[in-house]
C-alpha cells in the first residue's frame, strides 16, 4: 500500500468514527470513489433489500416497488398502531430489527412481516427508517436532488409548481415510493396521540430522504413539511382517516378502563374488595410477574407509573391493554401492556 492509499484509508477511518453513516457517504464518494464502489458492491452481494440501489433491487424481485415500504406501512396501519406515542422517534430493539432484516435476506419474497410475531411498532418503524437510511444516494436521485432543494427557497406557490415538475422527472419507482411514504406520514401526523406532528416527522426524515450532510437542511425541511402536510398538492390520492374516530372512541374506553382499574388497585391495596361475588374476586386476583420495560412511559395522569427503558418492574395485575405494576421503590400504577416484555407461565 503506497502513502496515498494509506492517507486515504486514515481519512476514511477518521470520518467514519466522527460522522454519522449518512454524513460520511459524501466524503467517501469524494475522497475514495473506488473504496466506496467496493463497499456498495459488497453490500449488494450480502444483502437482498438493504443498502442496495433501487435499480438492482427491482431486477431481483417481481415487485414494481420494493416491498419493505408497503410491508411496514401495512403492518403499522392494519394493526392500528399509528397512535403509539413516539412512533418513528422511539428506538426499537436493535436485535429484533436485525433479526427481521436477516429474515428478509434469507427468505426473500416468502417472508411475511405482517404475520411475524415478537416485533413491536417501534421496531417496524425503525426498519422503514433504516431502509431509507441505507439506500445509496437520495430517493430524489443524485441528478435532481439539488434542483429539489432549490425549490425550498421559493415562495409556496412557486415551490409547489416546481416540485410537481421535478417529481414527474423522477423514475417511476421513486415517484411511487415517495407517494406512499408521504401519504402514510400525513396519516401518522393526524393521530395526535403519537405526538408526531408534521414538524417532528419532517425533522426525522428530511436528512435521510435527501441524503444531506452540512447544507440543505432548511430547504429539505420546507419541502417535506409541504409534502407531508398536504400530499394532495402533489399526488391524486384518496387519504383514509376513518380510523381517527375509532381512535377517539378507543381512547375514551381505555381511559375509563384505567380509572376502573386504578379504583380496583386502590381497594386491594387497602385490603378491601367490592366485587359482586367470590367468583369475581378469583377472576381479578393479583399476580406477580417480572417484566422489563421496552420503552419510556411518562405519567399522563396520577394513576400512571412512570418507567424507563430497561427498568425491571413487577406486574401485579393484568388487563387487555394495561397492567398494574410496582417498581423497585414500591410505587404502583398503570403501564401500557405493549411497553413491557414478560412471559406468562401456563399452569
Amino acid at each position: 500500500m503506497n502513502s496515498k492509499e494509506i492517507s486515504h484509508e486514515i481519512v476514511s477511518n477518521y470520518f467514519i468514527q466522527v460522522f454519522h453513516e449518512i454524513e460520511v457517504r459524501e466524503y467517501t464518494k469524494t475522497l475514495l470513489p473506488e473504496l466506496f464502489k467496493k463497499t456498495i458492491d459488497q453490500i449488494v452481494l450480502n444483502s437482498l433489500y438493504f443498502g442496495v440501489p433501487l435499480s438492482v433491487l427491482l431486477k431481483r424481485t417481481n415487485n414494481q416497488i420494493p416491498r419493505i415500504v408497503p410491508d411496514c406501512i401495512e403492518f403499522l396501519t392494519s394493526k392500528n398502531l399509528l397512535n403509539r406515542e413516539g412512533l418513528f422517534r422511539i428506538s426499537g430493539s436493535l436485535s429484533r430489527i436485525n433479526k427481521v432484516i436477516d429474515l428478509y435476506n434469507e427468505k426473500g419474497e416468502e417472508f411475511e412481516l405482517l404475520n411475524h410475531e415478537g416485533i413491536w411498532e417501534h421496531e417496524v418503524a425503525g426498519i422503514l427508517k433504516k431502509w431509507f437510511r441505507d439506500m445509496p444516494g437520495s430517493i430524489f436521485t443524485t441528478e435532481l436532488k439539488d434542483k429539489f432543494l432549490q425549490c425550498g427557497n421559493q415562495k409556496e406557490q412557486q415551490m409547489v409548481f416546481g416540485l410537481n415538475t421535478l417529481l414527474l422527472q423522477l423514475p417511476t419507482v421513486n415517484q411511487e415510493i415517495l407517494k406512499q411514504l408521504m401519504v402514510f406520514l400525513h396519516v401518522v401526523s393526524k393521530h395526535t396521540a403519537n405526538k408526531m406532528n408534521v414538524q417532528n416527522l419532517t425533522l426525522l426524515f428530511s436528512p435521510t430522504l435527501f441524503d444531506l450532510w452540512l447544507s440543505g437542511h432548511m430547504q429539505a425541511g420546507t419541502i417535506l413539511k409541504s409534502m407531508i402536510g398536504n400530499p394532495l398538492l402533489y399526488w391524486d390520492v384518496k387519504i383514509d382517516l376513518s380510523d381517527l374516530e375509532e381512535e377517539k372512541e378507543k381512547k375514551i374506553e381505555l381511559q375509563n378502563e384505567k380509572n376502573e382499574n386504578c379504583e380496583l388497585c386502590a381497594d386491594k391495596a387497602d385490603g378491601i374488595y367490592y366485587g359482586e361475588s367470590e367468583e369475581e374476586e378469583d377472576d381479578e386476583k393479583t399476580v406477580s410477574i417480572p417484566a422489563t420495560v421496552l420503552y419510556d412511559f411518562d405519567k399522563q395522569d396520577e394513576n400512571d407509573l412512570e418507567v424507563k427503558t430497561g427498568q425491571e418492574i413487577t406486574i401485579v395485575q393484568l388487563f387487555e391493554e394495561w397492567v398494574i405494576a410496582v417498581d423497585s421503590e414500591s410505587n404502583k400504577g398503570i403501564v401500557p401492556r405493549a411497553y413491557l416484555e414478560f412471559e406468562i407461565e401456563n399452569n
